[in-house]
C-alpha cells in the first residue's frame, strides 16, 4: 500500500471498555487494524471505513489546492 499523506499523523482511538484514548499513527492502523488498549482490551478499528474517510480528506484536500492554484 503507498504511503499517504496522513500516515504518519496521530490519532487517538477511544476504548469500548475503559474509555481510555490510545494513540496510534494512522499509518499503522491502515497496515493493521487493531489497536491494545493499556487495559489490555482489543480495538478492531473498520479498516475499510478508515481508508474511505481518508480517500476523502485527500481529494478535499487536492481539491482545496486546485482553488487556491486559480
Amino acid at each position: 500500500m503507498p504511503k499517504g499523506v496522513f500516515d504518519d499523523q496521530k490519532i487517538d482511538i477511544p476504548c469500548p471498555e475503559c474509555r481510555r484514548q490510545t494513540a496510534t499513527r494512522i499509518g499503522k492502523l491502515k497496515r493493521d487494524p487493531h489497536v491494545v488498549c493499556a487495559c489490555g482490551a482489543r480495538i478492531d478499528v473498520d479498516a475499510k471505513e478508515l481508508l474511505r474517510q481518508l480517500k476523502q480528506v485527500e481529494k478535499s484536500l487536492s481539491n482545496l489546492d486546485f482553488q487556491i492554484k486559480f
